[in-house]
């Protein structure tokens, strides 16, 4: 049986494409680098990463990108040989923000990500930029952005604009057209629209009351690109809407984009958030996937019910990610690896059998990019595991491995100098952002095994000349790594990474190398 999510962990606004028997899907990265994956499949229901669309800084730069910025909601499209990838880069998170800039880049050739092009920037601002390629070849932007100016509603907090543009230059070729704004229904707040044209019509699908318990998506339809838009009957919208099932597990449903199968099948991919029992939805906004039926020229999804953990449509069964493990004996990294935000310079190095990382003066606890590499947490339960040999010169020097989500918001059992040897440090913040320490001495030299054991609703961090010699320095509960939508020490936009980190906290450089030989999850049965 098929089973949601169809891409697990931290991968929302999901966006999606047909190109012959090939399905591919985009999401949002947010201050991760590279930036913006590319999955494959051709059942849409097991999706392998085949590269990025940014992987260059003259495509992206996230320097000191605030956390929750960087990367929203990208719409991917192909039209006549060629895919286009349209995003923008947030910087500035504030309510009196300028809005941003927003560009796309192009490739012929989607399974090489060294192909994509350089940016071609938009004039028309906003975030959440798609693109529809119309049957003339014009080609119409839209962006859901702040209302601004008199000719905008004053209490509209995003609205959804669309013009025509030039492809080969992104200039706006008339002013900007106000598509939706619907008070009502969102407080305000109308983002990642997708135009659509199908037997004649354009709909415009609209993301409505922000990304938690009241998220939503709705539908509206017109006879030209630039409107007028007009409501769809009495029960269709919202299309998706988990906010009034109580106790659901699948909550926060919304932000949809929709593909045609091979077989006249229609599908829409969503993000959704899942929260273990007595827990919290730490992995993030995830994709999820649901069959579309038209009926009188209104789409509905999935049969007007909530999306569950189970699709009810005739699909292949979903496979189980099962364990891996990285020995770094290939010459790059597998697809997968991230870092915070776009890297100077180089700060790893990988030799036949283990992985160097060469500490910088960034920490976990800056808005910058650390010596680290994260993994997406992609089940609630499981073991990661890394195996360090760590020398530092001083008690600045620090090396371990870490649960992160933020900077106010993350756990690490690290290795550092202490007197005359070592010292293994379990680190964490407590509600007050306070950092707080326990340690226990390490006796002799050579490499350490450290662990932690996630579970629904906690993470254990644990050390050993081993696996088979695992001791436990500290506990964590999940509620101080995902502190909330709303909370002010956090963003809500990303999702739990497992990471390995190198760093020195006085500001210098880290001289110590932090030599990695093996790297692992295994997901709990």
């Amino acid at each position: 049986m098929a089973s949601n999510p169809i891409i697990t962990g931290f991968n929302p606004d999901p966006t999606i494409i047909r190109v012959g028997d090939d399905y591919f899907v985009a999401t949002s990265s947010f201050e991760y680098f590279p930036g913006v994956p590319i999955y494959h499949s051709r059942d849409l229901v097991n999706w392998k990463v085949i590269g990025h669309a940014l992987t260059r800084r003259s495509q992206l730069d996230l320097r000191n990108v605030n956390p929750g910025g960087g990367i929203w909601a990208p719409t991917l499209r192909y039209h006549k040989g060629t895919f286009y990838l349209a995003t923008a880069v947030v910087y500035d998170m504030r309510a009196t923000h300028t809005p941003p800039r927003g560009f796309y880049v192009s490739t012929t050739n989607i399974w090489d990500e060294t192909t994509w092009s350089d940016p071609v920037f938009f004039d028309q601002m906003g975030i959440d930029q798609d693109l529809l390629f119309d049957d003339d070849d014009r080609v119409y932007l839209c962006t859901a952005r702040k209302t601004m100016g008199p000719r905008a509603p004053q209490e509209a907090k995003l609205a959804v604009y669309a013009c025509e543009i030039d492809l080969a230059t992104g200039d706006s070729l008339c002013p900007p057209v106000l598509l939706s704004w619907h008070k009502g229904v969102s407080g305000g707040v109308d983002e990642g629209p997708h135009l659509l044209k199908k037997d004649g019509f354009y709909y415009l699908f609209i993301a409505e009351g922000g990304t938690d318990a009241g998220h939503t998506e709705v539908v509206l339809r017109s006879h030209s690109p630039l409107g007028p838009y007009e409501e769809p009957p009495a029960g269709i919208n919202p299309l998706v809407f988990n906010g009034g099932v109580k106790g659901a597990q699948v909550q926060n449903t919304g932000h949809a984009d929709f593909v045609e199968g091979g077989d006249g099948r229609w599908w829409a991919v969503l993000l959704a958030t899942r929260a273990p029992k007595g827990g919290v939805p730490q992995l993030g906004r995830e994709t999820f996937l649901a069959p579309v039926q038209w009926k009188d020229g209104w789409p509905i999804i999935n049969g007007g019910q909530p999306i569950t953990a189970t699709i009810p449509a005739d699909l292949p069964t979903s496979l189980t990610e099962g364990p891996w493990t990285e020995r770094f004996t290939n010459p790059s990294l597998d697809r997968g690896w991230y870092h915070l935000r776009t890297p100077l310079k180089p700060c790893h190095t990988l030799t036949s059998g283990t992985l160097t990382l060469h500490g910088n003066a960034q920490t976990l606890d800056n808005i910058d990019s650390p010596a680290a590499l994260f993994r997406k947490q992609k089940h609630y339960a499981g073991i990661w595991s890394a195996v360090l040999t760590f020398e530092p010169d001083n008690e600045c020097e620090e090396a371990g491995t870490t649960i992160y989500y933020g900077v106010n918001s993350y756990a690490a059992v690290l290795v550092r100098k202490k007197g005359q040897g070592r010292e293994v440090v379990a680190r964490w913040k407590d509600e007050d952002i306070a950092v707080k320490e326990v340690s226990a001495p390490i006796s002799g030299t050579g490499p350490i095994t450290l662990t932690i054991q996630a579970g629904p609703t906690t993470y254990t961090l644990l050390y050993g000349k081993d696996s088979d010699d695992l001791k436990p320095l500290r506990s964590i509960p999940s509620t101080l790594i995902y502190r909330g939508v709303y909370s002010p020490l956090e963003t809500p936009f990303t999702g739990t990474m497992l990471g390995i980190f190198a760093q020195c906290t006085d500001g210098e450089m880290c001289r110590a190398p932090a030599v990695f030989s093996e790297v692992g999850w295994t997901p709990a049965q």
